[in-house]
């Protein structure tokens, strides 16, 4: 028999689909007619809803079948159900828009539905909410940080056209926000406005008030940070932080916290209590509730700031955007940054943004702490201004190798060691364990290149596809068959980060990030040199990686270093040829 079934976009559909009038309220009739325009009709939309949802329901035991005559809903017990005309008119579409696959199976009916369960069950595509556009690899400035190495001149960037058809699939399967970021976006003005025109087409970017947020939130519209202190979350977090109070610190680890001062249970309290206040205050500090999202990531240095933050509003409160500083002092920042001027651009621009009541996001990597006069009040000049978040140092990839970036934060954590060349484990948790995000991304990085993959630092491989040479539905239902989300799977990964040239990589790393980035691009490029014959791939590939990640090759006998690698190169060329 025939069976229809979801695709991995198809199921995301479902669900999100269902989810609507929970999520949207009183604006679900306003987000159901935005993404009708992604179909035929909205009568097309609602009848897949209709018709499938029963898939994502396992209390119901049917199948849909089709022949060269109809469709029918078959039951475990073989009864057969007609389907509606509608479903049979448009199926076409379905199939068409990547939302239904047609299988030829010889299976029962219970065994078909288990092997459905299963697919829903592992589908990539089940945490997936957003959407990153790379609108150019192009930038006006030289930071020393920067984890690409610096602008990029071979990547202008995709057509626009292209972009937006690459991201119509994203937006019909419900997506909530886009960030579009580069290089430096608003070097492709023209381009930027056109993404951000289309995709408000289809979002729900109209806020509701805050109040309705936080009695939604918390249970209060003027919540208290006692009323926080209360909540589950907080709840949760004193447990966790009381528990780890039982180890010593030689036995804290990368993913514990770093509990204040004396590591007592005062200063648990005092941590829920930070914690609480900067939860309150950032909720307070937004005037809507954005029920989706799109973002602008900008290093702030671009001509008639006020003219675009003027085309901007006019899509609604959800388009925002995000800026960064090195520094609370402007000399450090211009200087890492490369260009004199930057650091007061940036404080025009929030300026512009407090006028305007556009909202602009501040990420500050704080080099050097705070302790002049001038820098504790740009602190709480930007504090005050914009939502703002403090973080510490810098990946080491790119520019920052070099220039060692992470090490010149001030507010590197006591109580978690750097993560080391061969830490990473699956069975250890998400600061010293393999990211979960190539299996099922929250995100879906489009790069200048045209390359689709998970994560923003992967340079010089082919994650998941490119749209360049397939369809976005082509790459998003086919994930779990590449060989990236395979080697998350099959352990590859955890095998490769012991091929890794310590000679070579031979920083401190701030986070697994930077380990699983160089290995998974170390892994890629040895599968792609054993299946070209290369004699040495191990060397080959460290080398390769260094120069995509910014590490320089020492001159070493890899002779001698490789020969004690537990490395069966005939059976990667084997896994690579299949």
């Amino acid at each position: 028999m025939k069976v229809i079934k979801p695709t991995n976009l198809g199921w995301m559909t479902l669900k999100n689909l269902a989810k609507i009038d929970d999520k949207y309220r009183e604006n679900a009739n306003l987000k159901r007619k935005k993404l009708a325009k992604l179909w035929s009709s909205e009568e097309s939309m609602s009848d897949f809803l209709q018709i499938f949802r029963h898939y994502a329901d396992l209390a119901e035991s049917k199948i849909i079948t089709t022949t060269d005559r109809e469709c029918k809903i078959k039951t475990v017990s073989e009864t057969e159900i007609p389907i509606p005309l509608t479903i049979e008119k448009n199926l076409d579409e379905y199939v068409k828009l990547g939302l239904l696959e047609i299988e030829e199976t010889s299976d029962s009916v219970f065994e078909t539905l288990r092997s459905i369960n299963t697919e829903q069950k592992n589908n990539p595509l089940q945490k997936l909410r957003s959407a990153y556009v790379e609108l150019t690899g192009l930038c006006n400035l030289k930071c020393k940080h920067c984890y690409r190495g610096g602008s990029q001149p071979t990547e202008k960037g995709l057509d626009v056209e292209l972009l937006k058809k690459s991201l119509e699939p994203l937006l019909r399967a419900g997506i909530t926000s886009i960030s579009i970021t580069g290089g430096e976006a608003t070097l492709r003005r023209e381009a930027l406005l056109e993404v951000v025109e289309y995709a408000s087409q289809h979002m729900a970017l109209e806020g509701i008030p805050i109040k309705e947020k936080l009695l939604k939130k918390y249970g209060k519209a003027n919540p208290t940070i006692e009323d926080l202190l209360e909540t589950e979350q907080s709840q949760n977090l004193r447990k966790t932080l009381f528990k780890q109070l039982t180890k010593t610190k030689d036995e804290i680890c990368a993913g514990d916290y770093a509990i204040w001062d004396k590591h007592t249970e005062e200063d648990v309290e005092k941590m829920l209590i930070h914690n609480a206040t900067w939860r309150l205050k950032y909720d307070k500090e937004q005037s809507t509730y954005d029920l989706d999202s799109i973002g602008i990531l900008t290093n702030g240095v671009f001509e008639n700031p006020e003219e675009l933050i003027a085309e901007l509003k006019k899509y609604g409160t959800g388009v925002h955007m995000q800026t960064s500083l090195d520094s609370f002092n402007g000399h450090t920042t211009n200087k890492h940054r490369g260009k004199k001027g930057v650091f007061g651009k940036v404080k025009r621009l929030v300026e512009i943004g407090k006028e305007e009541e556009f909202k602009i996001d501040i990420t500050a990597h704080n080099i050097g702490g705070y302790n002049t006069r001038r820098e504790k009040e740009n602190e709480r000049y930007f504090d005050q201004n914009a939502p703002m978040f403090v973080t510490d140092g810098f990946l080491q990839l790119g520019n920052s190798v070099e220039n060692e970036g992470h090490e010149n934060s001030k507010n590197t954590s006591k109580y978690q060691p750097e993560p080391k060349i061969g830490d990473l484990s699956s069975e250890k948790n998400s600061k010293k364990g393999w990211c979960t995000a190539w299996t099922a991304p929250e995100g879906i990085h489009i790069k200048p290149t045209g390359v689709i993959g998970n994560c923003l630092y992967v340079r010089g491989i082919s994650e998941f596809g490119n749209v360049t040479e397939q369809s976005m539905e082509e790459i998003l239902n086919g994930i779990q068959n590449t060989r990236i989300n395979e080697m998350f799977r099959d352990g590859t990964i955890e095998k490769y980060q012991h091929e890794l040239d310590k000679e070579i990589f031979n920083r401190k790393f701030s986070r697994a990030c930077e380990i699983m980035v160089l290995t998974l691009t170390y892994g890629a490029i040895k599968e792609r040199l054993i299946s070209e014959g290369c004699e040495d791939p191990i060397r080959e590939a460290n080398k390769e990686t260094a120069k995509l990640c910014g590490y320089s090759v020492p001159e070493i006998n890899y002779k001698k270093h490789t020969t004690n690698l537990e490395t069966d190169s005939d059976s990667m060329l084997v896994a690579v040829a299949n």
